[in-house]
């Protein structure tokens, strides 16, 4: 029995064929152990995509707030927005009376509000009863398109301005901003006007879009590979992708080869001259957070942010408010549902110094 084992296990190694498996087999373990070098020098880059995965598929699984009214608004220029006001979880044991403060939510990634994150903070106890919930989605999201304008960048605050003039029957408006929608919320800060309290809340938001970039194609898993697939049904959706005469089709789906000359084709039609990503990113996809502002603004940042790392977010708090939470990319009210709370905490705050300024 021996004998045959062993020539059984000489023929393995002896076969032309086995030897070409064996090979590969060796290549393969070879390829296993340096990726799992580099998942442990980057484990934290690692236990924050878990931990992203498990509160996206969470947050999907879970019963969402329907929206109890979808409003479409025309802004001055012709262009639609919509606007999505979200039902109340009572999760909150704390009441207000009507009409006294609203949550206004931008949504980050070209996305709406039915992403788990917006879903996770309106079942979070940071919103009282009796507290209005809207989810402000710019032109091209939501359940708009596009009609004339071709560039708009993510610190356009246009609309918004627009939206919040029909909201002076509130006393007080917080405008919470997630991931990317945090740089028009940031923007806003700088501009913020009216006879409100106002107060500006950002999530895991970058500083500059292009480090953000830059990162995922240069990551373990190339991130942008991804984005760039989602950036395309985007695109589509939003009535981009028939207006610019670009790319039927995302190749090579990167960063380099699809989302940036796809954006540097929109901003060419809008302003009729062609410039590199590079000439308009500080305008139209970037925004200094930690600079002074008129509402005052909260930054709160993953611990394990593997969307949007520590390297491209401001480490101060000079002129705003710098919090750390246990959690990945938008997720921290799922990780740790006080955050909701103190986040409530911190608006009241900044509302009542405010008013007696």
């Amino acid at each position: 029995m021996q004998s045959g084992m062993a020539l059984r296990v000489q023929s393995l190694f002896c076969d032309g064929r086995s030897r070409k498996r064996t090979k590969v087999l060796i290549a393969t373990l070879a390829i296993m152990m340096w990726q799992r070098h580099r998942l442990w020098k980057h484990r934290d880059w690692g236990r924050g995509l878990l931990l992203l995965i498990i509160a996206a598929l969470r947050g999907t699984l879970a019963p969402k707030l329907p929206a109890v009214k979808r409003d479409v608004h025309t802004a001055d220029d012709g262009e639609q927005y919509c606007v999505w006001w979200l039902s109340h979880a009572g999760k909150s044991l704390e009441t207000t009376s009507a009409r006294q403060r609203v949550w206004v939510l931008i949504p980050g990634g070209m996305s709406d509000g039915n992403d788990f994150y917006i879903q996770q903070f309106a079942q979070s106890p940071g919103v009282a009863q009796g507290e209005d919930m809207v989810v402000f989605h710019p032109p091209g999201q939501g359940g708009t398109r596009w009609k004339r304008r071709f560039g708009h960048g993510f610190t356009d605050t246009s609309y918004l301005h627009h939206f919040l003039k029909g909201l002076a029957s509130y006393s007080s408006v917080a405008v919470v901003g997630f991931s990317a929608g945090g740089l028009m919320t940031v923007r806003w800060a700088k501009e913020a006007v009216g006879p409100q309290r106002v107060s500006a809340v950002t999530i895991c938001s970058p500083e500059n879009m292009i480090e953000v970039f830059d990162k995922m194609s240069s990551g373990i898993f190339r991130l942008d590979v991804f984005l760039a697939l989602y950036f395309h049904m985007v695109m589509r959706k939003s009535g981009l992708h028939k207006l610019v005469r670009f790319k039927r089709f995302p190749w090579p789906p990167t960063w380099r080869g699809y989302i940036k000359p796809f954006s540097e084709h929109c901003f060419a039609l809008e302003h009729e001259v062609w410039r590199p990503f590079e000439a308009f990113v500080q305008d139209e996809f970037a925004e200094t957070p930690d600079a002074p502002t008129r509402a005052p603004l909260l930054r709160v940042l993953g611990a394990y942010d593997p969307i949007v790392p520590r390297g491209c977010c401001a480490q101060t708090s000079e002129h705003t408010a710098l919090w750390f939470r246990e959690g990945s990319h938008c997720d921290l009210f799922y990780w740790r549902p006080e955050t909701g709370l103190e986040l409530r905490r911190w608006v009241l705050e900044a509302e009542r110094v405010v008013q007696e300024t």
